[in-house]
């Protein structure tokens, strides 16, 4: 890997991968051990949810004074409710309710568009249960693309990697290059699964580096992530790409320059920082 790739990115995102690992194993051998009682746990989930898409939906509504707001607090809030219950569950309530906290927090605008909070919530969902199915399935992807990068060494155009890049501020892993960067429907140019990006590499389209605000945007999709987990699915509906609902929350992380479609969660456009 060459292009884009810094030290302190390789090591970064191995770390974090790493952790995704440890953490899953983790609540894998939980989970088959007995320690928790999955019955209780889904059960508090499920209350839970309800509770929190209510107060959600409510909390929306007053803070962003329509009814997509409303809807956008819903979604919050059940991701709160199923944190703070699974949470607790298996790792304990004051793990359990900070994970409800700091989700729910999203649903106060100018808490949500804050640098600080937005860091404390895209490393926080690495350990959330809502965010585990976009990690797993992220890292899964992100192991294979990787593996056959590294065992072909560069001998193969399509397998090749480019680079590596952290968004610190988020959490997400971003790579240049490989066979899964490939996948996104109608070749676009970069998409994301959990925390983890793919930005296609073609330097006959000028696609040969991890962009600055489209990274803005794919970590733009980790906060979602974070924030609505699997809520998120709704995103593989079938409709133009830059219009669905959770592109333009996931372009409010993006300077507001790139003119592309965009909601006010994460924040107004605000240029990223040298």
């Amino acid at each position: 890997m060459g292009t884009g790739t810094a030290v302190l990115d390789i090591v970064g995102g191995i770390l974090v991968a790493i952790a995704a690992v440890v953490a899953l194993v983790a609540f894998a051998v939980v989970a088959l051990t007995g320690t928790i009682d999955v019955g209780t746990v889904a059960l508090a989930a499920g209350l839970s949810a309800l509770g929190g898409a209510i107060v959600g939906g409510v909390v929306g509504r007053l803070t962003h004074a329509d009814w997509e707001g409303a809807l956008r607090g819903a979604f919050i809030g059940l991701t709160a409710g199923v944190n703070g219950a699974v949470g607790t569950g298996i790792l304990g309530a004051p793990i359990g309710i900070g994970l409800a906290v700091i989700t729910a927090l999203a649903l106060v605008p100018v808490i949500a568009q804050s640098d600080v909070y937005q860091a404390v919530l895209g490393w926080t969902s690495y350990v959330s249960p809502m965010s585990w199915p976009g990690h797993v399935a992220g890292l899964f992807m992100f192991l294979l693309n990787d593996v056959a990068g590294l065992v072909t060494a560069g001998r193969s155009e399509d397998l090749k990697l480019h680079g590596l890049r952290v968004d610190w501020k988020t959490g997400t892993i971003a790579t240049l290059g490989g066979w899964v960067a490939r996948l996104a429907p109608g070749r676009l140019p970069a998409y994301t699964i959990g925390g983890f990006s793919w930005f296609d590499y073609d330097d006959t389209r000028g696609r040969t580096s991890v962009e600055d605000g489209l990274l803005d945007h794919e970590a733009g999709h980790m906060l979602n992530n974070a924030a609505f987990g699997l809520v998120q699915v709704i995103n593989a509906l079938p409709d133009d790409h830059d219009s669905k609902y959770f592109e333009k929350l996931a372009e409010s992380n993006a300077p507001s320059s790139r003119g592309y479609a965009r909601s006010d969660q994460w924040g107004m456009g605000a240029a990223r920082p040298d």
